[in-house]
């Protein structure tokens, strides 16, 4: 199950913001299953941590639930 928080609508822009569970997050780059995603450098995107051992909890976004095997932006299932 995916728990979502709705924040307040400003005109006709809704932002969605997953807290834990499975979900749709648009990514950039090579993606392998299992892999930690973090945030990218092109706002509204997530790409793949470089050197997991020295991140620090707050950065994660989450781990890959499948494989993305173009570097074009695209959209995967993470876990939250």
């Amino acid at each position: 199950a995916v728990t979502i928080a709705i924040a307040k609508k400003f005109g006709s822009n809704g932002v969605a913001v997953a807290l834990r569970g499975r979900v749709p997050c648009k990514v950039i780059g090579n993606v392998n299953k299992g892999d930690i995603i973090v945030t990218s450098h092109a706002p509204g995107y997530g790409m793949v941590a470089g050197m997991v051992h020295t991140l620090s909890s707050l950065q994660i976004i989450g781990r890959a639930l499948e494989s993305k095997l173009d570097a074009q932006p695209g959209v995967i299932e993470i876990l939250v």
